[in-house]
């Protein structure tokens, strides 16, 4: 594989673990909003709404919600997701900043205006970036493998990885035949020119 496939598969695989912990993120901040929603419910506001909804057909139902959530208000600070979300709060956007900036330079990597050495080294130097971040949020130990996780992650990343470089591709390929009917039109017009230069000095002398 050259470094420029190389530098490909980099992007590809770093879009599917940022779009992971995306995920993650998002799934953890819904289950902290029910968490949160079934403690409301143990709160005296929610008891007395309980108690004016009440009635003896209702006694089950207000029971085991009362339960859920005083379990939901006790287990809530220790559930992982907290300290996980805390965590995605900030891994995310870290994550997507050092994709950005890879992202740039694999525009200069596909124009080929770099050496195999420099790219090799900015390759090392975005595995590093992204390596760092994640160790410095835990996230290896924080976010466990999730097969499901991974399947819709590695499907978002796949469509936006295509809308973004097809977009990219089009106005590579707009712009180059752009420059190529300005140089057609150019060229006409000089040999336009001289021809015109070659009658009028024919035609003097």
């Amino acid at each position: 594989m050259n470094v420029r496939n190389r530098f490909w598969a980099m992007l590809d695989q770093r879009m599917k673990e940022l779009e992971y912990f995306d995920y993650y993120l998002q799934r953890s901040m819904r289950l902290g909003t029910m968490v949160k929603v079934l403690s409301a419910i143990s709160g005296s506001s929610g008891l007395l709404s309980l108690a004016i909804w009440g009635s003896e057909n209702t006694s089950v139902i207000k029971t085991v919600l009362l339960s859920l959530s005083g379990i939901a208000a006790f287990l809530g600070p220790f559930l992982p997701y907290t300290k996980r979300t805390a965590a995605a709060e900030k891994l995310v956007p870290e994550l997507r900043s050092a994709y950005s900036k890879a992202e740039r330079d694999y525009f200069n990597v596909r124009s080929g205006v770099l050496s195999e050495e420099e790219v090799n080294d900015l390759l090392y130097q975005h595995e590093e970036a992204f390596d760092e971040i994640k160790r410095k949020y835990e996230a290896d130990t924080l976010f466990p493998e999730s097969r499901s996780i991974s399947r819709r992650a590695d499907k978002i990343a796949e469509a936006r990885m295509n809308q973004r470089f097809c977009q990219i591709d089009d106005v590579t390929e707009r712009d180059e035949s752009n420059e190529q009917a300005t140089a057609k039109t150019n060229s006409s017009t000089e040999a336009k020119a001289i021809a015109k230069t070659a009658i009028t000095i024919s035609s003097t002398s």
